[in-house]
């Protein structure tokens, strides 16, 4: 196993390519800004972080329908009887540089049951105020390919409070698989929440850019600014775990099979050669010393 390693400024982050491309451990200051990777580390799903790609959440039956062709993707396991978050996360990624302060990984796809040909890229970059992931996909296929992408981190769940203005929500249908979003009744569902207090597994639409978690008791603020087309987020927070993911995300879990447009959904379709590339900053800020 190989372990990439960053340090710049007050920055740490290691990485393990052949891991999902994962991330296994975030600080800035000496404090973790992730939650810490089980070691050994054997699964992403243990890891502090991992990349989503083509596609993000679940796809109902690993199944959706293109014109008079239906695409079987099959189960992923321990996602039930649907598809998850694409094959980026089960993937080996390749360190093609690496310097103190950044390091490229790529990722490439060759048609299977996704009959799409795709190249994938992760650049993670340290500078003195933040990390700055930068995730691209491209086509590589004669054929236009649905495309996604997102980010998986875990966060520690004791003390945290989030805010993260939304618009629209997918309620749970079946295993948690969507089918259509509603309008959220009420204003501040995500905004200044325990988080302690939430259990969800659902996707929201996004209201602006900006995201933030709170750790009072340590004194601790993690700002996320993400690009405009990650317009979307999976909120995770599983009873009795110590962790919880908030996941920015550009489409709408299982878009592939619904009936509302793009514009909805976020779902987008790439042409030959075309790249799609989005953004997640990740800053930390103390709100109290001592």
């Amino acid at each position: 196993m190989t372990i990439v390693s960053l340090e710049h400024a007050d920055w740490a982050l290691q990485l393990d390519p052949a891991l999902g491309g994962s991330v296994l451990r975030l600080q800035h200051c000496g404090a973790d800004l992730l939650r810490t990777a089980v070691t050994p580390c054997n699964s992403p799903l243990e890891s502090a972080a991992f990349p989503l790609l083509p596609f993000v959440g679940r796809i109902d039956q690993g199944r959706f329908v293109i014109g008079d062709e239906t695409i079987e993707l099959g189960a992923t396991p321990g996602a039930g009887p649907h598809a998850l978050h694409g094959h980026g996360w089960r993937g080996r990624w390749n360190a093609q540089m690496s310097y103190p302060d950044r390091v490229v990984l790529d990722f490439e796809h060759m048609p299977d049951a996704w009959p799409w040909h795709y190249c994938a890229q992760q650049v993670f970059v340290l500078s003195e105020e933040a990390l700055t992931l930068n995730l691209s996909i491209s086509n590589r296929s004669a054929e236009p390919m649905p495309a996604g992408l997102g980010w998986h981190p875990y966060f520690a769940k004791s003390g945290a409070r989030l805010y993260a203005p939304v618009q629209r929500w997918w309620p749970g249908g079946a295993d948690s698989t969507p089918t259509r979003s509603q309008e959220i009744a009420r204003s501040g569902m995500l905004e200044q929440v325990d988080v302690t207090a939430l259990f969800l597994d659902n996707a929201f639409q996004r209201f602006g850019q900006h995201a933030s978690i709170e750790w009072p008791e340590r004194g601790q603020r993690l700002d996320m600014e993400t690009s405009a087309n990650l317009g979307h987020c999976l909120v995770y927070t599983p009873a009795n775990a110590d962790y919880f993911c908030f996941e920015p995300v550009s489409h709408a879990p299982n878009a592939h099979n619904s009936l509302e447009g793009s514009a909805i959904t976020g779902l987008r379709w790439l042409r030959q050669g075309e790249t799609m590339s989005a953004s997640v900053q990740l800053s930390n800020n103390l709100t109290h010393s001592g």
